[in-house]
């Protein structure tokens, strides 16, 4: 979101609102009152019309997300399919390619073919990490690369930081993994840095190590997704603040910061993971190149991690074990860990040993192609809703949940519980004051009496206790259910 936005911004500046119409689940339509032009003509108004052009997309300029363009197009629902068409003789800029799932890649590429053939689309892929798609084109399109990365994007960022991978295990080319407490220690030493782990508890422990080590309140901070989204936004407002005028700033953050978040530290420390996603930390790592030096990437694996590790958290176990192997063939072959071969063979290996076409052995692609082409053409029996659920960009069984953190989130909880009418502003500004928790974490703050749900309203809501929200921390979101004795709030 925090991309969308963010992106969404630069164009409106460069080419007018009126040229540019943002379209995802929690932009906030901001609906003014209706009024009159200097000459006593009743103005529509604004946030109205944006939601009114958004059904089709009716604007020179779409800004959206993967989701909401993939899902779209696969999508056997009316009011999903009506903007399609919109499409037509465009060009589609995708930016962070290498974040499309593995397991969608075969259709979601076949559809970006067919878009090309038939409708007349140019497709644009950008990356700082190309995830090498033109070895996986289901109908062996030939793509071009538009920008020789090896000079002009070589003399611009190649320079720009310096990765140490003393941190990792000695197979990978380091000397083996640190504890939680020399971690600390590395990000403290450093007046401003940047940290990002894998998982929100991971994330959590680093925070408290970090600062209990240094006893400074405001100069650590803490982001994840247990913290919704107005809770980051105001957080990433302080990290930039920080950093423009060169206070303190240790930030602990998962994933979520990486891809495009406009930051700059002087050190990044990241997680042992994929290669992509560790070019992507790189990226916040002397963004504008003023330092007048070289940045510090540092990769480290840390030995207090692996008891927080999730069984269900495959995906990540998978590509840091990809990231392992690619620095350990790196090391045999002379390459640089993060040059442009290892890049290549890391996403080589991904796609070999990944499920690119559909999820728990339900395929999409096949089922069109591969299985039943004929009969469909034949008889018209075209499988439009299986299509449609199989397709998902974000598969999980996380359940939704308000928090009525801030005044905002406050006020909100006010006409949650009221009878006033609820307008079209109301929702996205619902998501911004949002979070989605496993299954297992709702059922524990259910039982210890933290939700509780409201005639009417869709999602469940966290409770207030005298002003406060008891498992809702001011500066790490939603506590751990796992690490919180619950039954002390119990009422």
């Amino acid at each position: 979101m925090s991309i969308v936005e963010q992106n969404a911004r630069v164009f409106k500046e460069a080419l007018g609102r009126g040229n540019v119409l943002e379209h995802f689940s929690s932009y906030d339509f901001g609906f003014s009152e209706v009024g009159k032009d200097s000459a006593g003509v009743q103005q529509d108004d604004v946030g109205l019309k944006e939601r009114m052009l958004v059904q089709n997309w009716s604007a020179p300029v779409i800004v959206t997300t993967n989701v909401q363009l993939f899902e779209s197009l696969f999508s056997n629902r009316t009011t999903r399919s009506r903007k399609v068409h919109n499409i037509a003789n465009s060009v589609i800029v995708l930016d962070e390619a290498q974040n499309l799932p593995d397991e969608l890649l075969k259709s979601t590429l076949a559809m970006l073919e067919s878009l090309v053939c038939i409708a007349n689309v140019s497709v644009v892929i950008c990356t700082a990490t190309q995830p090498g798609l033109e070895e996986c084109m289901p109908f062996r399109s030939q793509v071009k690369s538009i920008i020789d990365e090896r000079t002009r994007h070589a003399e611009l960022f190649g320079g720009r930081v310096e990765f140490d991978i003393s941190h990792v295990s000695e197979e990978s080319g380091g000397e083996g993994a640190i504890d939680i407490d020399c971690l600390a220690d590395e990000i403290a030493s450093a007046n401003q840095a940047l940290c990002v782990v894998s998982s929100r508890r991971a994330a959590a422990q680093v925070f408290d190590a970090l600062r209990e080590r240094l006893g400074c309140a405001d100069s650590v901070l803490h982001l994840s997704a247990l913290m919704v989204p107005e809770h980051r936004t105001q957080v990433l407002e302080e990290v930039r603040h920080r950093l423009r005028v060169g206070e303190p700033c240790r930030l602990v953050s998962t994933q979520l910061i990486e891809a495009g978040v406009d930051v700059d530290f002087p050190l990044v420390l990241r997680e042992l993971t994929g290669i992509d996603s560790i070019l992507q930390a790189a990226g916040r790592c002397n963004r504008e190149g003023a330092l007048g030096r070289r940045g510090r990437v540092v990769v480290f694996e840390c030995k207090d991690f692996a008891s927080m590790q999730r069984p269900s958290r495959s995906w990540l176990a998978k590509v840091k074990a990809l990231g392992r192997e690619t620095l350990k063939v790196a090391a045999l072959e002379g390459w640089e860990p993060f040059g442009a071969q290892s890049v290549a063979y890391y996403f080589k290996r991904r796609h070999q040993v990944g499920n690119l076409d559909g999820a728990d052995g339900k395929p999409i692609y096949g089922c069109i192609v591969d299985d039943h082409w004929q009969k469909y053409l034949s008889d018209g029996s075209y499988p439009f809703e299986t299509i449609s659920e199989r397709y998902r960009f974000i598969d999980n069984e996380e359940i939704g949940v308000f928090v009525p953190w801030g005044e905002g989130g406050e006020r909100l909880l006010g006409r949650i519980e009221s009878d006033e009418a609820w307008g079209y502003d109301f929702f996205p500004q619902i998501q911004r004051h949002s979070i989605n928790v496993a299954p297992w974490s709702y059922k524990k703050l259910q039982e210890a009496g933290q939700i509780r749900r409201i005639d009417g309203f869709p999602i469940s809501v966290l409770e207030m206790r005298d002003g406060s929200r008891p498992v809702y921390d001011e500066e790490r979101g939603l506590l751990d259910p796992e690490t919180v004795d619950l039954s002390a709030l119990i009422v």
